[in-house]
């Protein structure tokens, strides 16, 4: 984990995290509209490959993952809780072109050219957030994209605020 998110993963690895998961399904009914406005912006298809920056329990993950059915979705999250419940729920509910993984996006190494989208819904910094992500590719100004027009697409709360859900 990096120390510029120390603190962020301190936060959601606490009780913060315990609550978003006890409450997953009232997040993700919350929150699903903004994921269906990521989806349709981003139209993941064919065999995309997409990272999901601040997955939480998966659920916009897993909705990618189905419309890139030939692809893969990878959902990264600094929540412990929340990757084991997205696991938990891609066992139980598919799609099987799904993983996730516990990671600070905002430095993880995404491979070159390893990506062809990125979605993130409602957090603070998505621009921070899907920088390595867009240096693999996932946007339409990075070098060696990995296919033409790859790109970001984001639902961002605005500074100092919390995500919706």
């Amino acid at each position: 984990m990096s120390e510029t998110n120390a603190s962020m993963a301190a936060m959601w690895n606490g009780p913060t995290g315990a609550q978003w998961v006890a409450n997953a399904d009232h997040h993700d009914r919350a929150l699903a509209v903004w994921g269906e406005a990521v989806l349709a912006a981003g139209a993941p298809a064919g065999g995309d490959r997409v990272v999901d920056v601040g997955c939480g329990t998966g659920s916009l993950t897993r909705a990618a993952a189905r419309l890139a059915a030939g692809g893969r979705a990878t959902g990264v999250d600094v929540n412990q809780l929340a990757i084991a419940e997205a696991q938990a729920r891609a066992s139980a509910e598919g799609p099987a072109n799904v993983d996730f993984a516990v990671a600070d996006a905002q430095v993880e190494p995404f491979t070159p050219a390893a990506l062809d989208a990125a979605v993130v819904d409602a957090i603070d910094d998505a621009a921070a957030a899907v920088a390595p992500a867009a240096a693999a590719g996932a946007a339409d100004a990075a070098p060696a994209p990995a296919s033409p027009g790859a790109k970001i697409n984001a639902i961002v709360c605005p500074t100092g605020t919390t995500s919706p859900g």
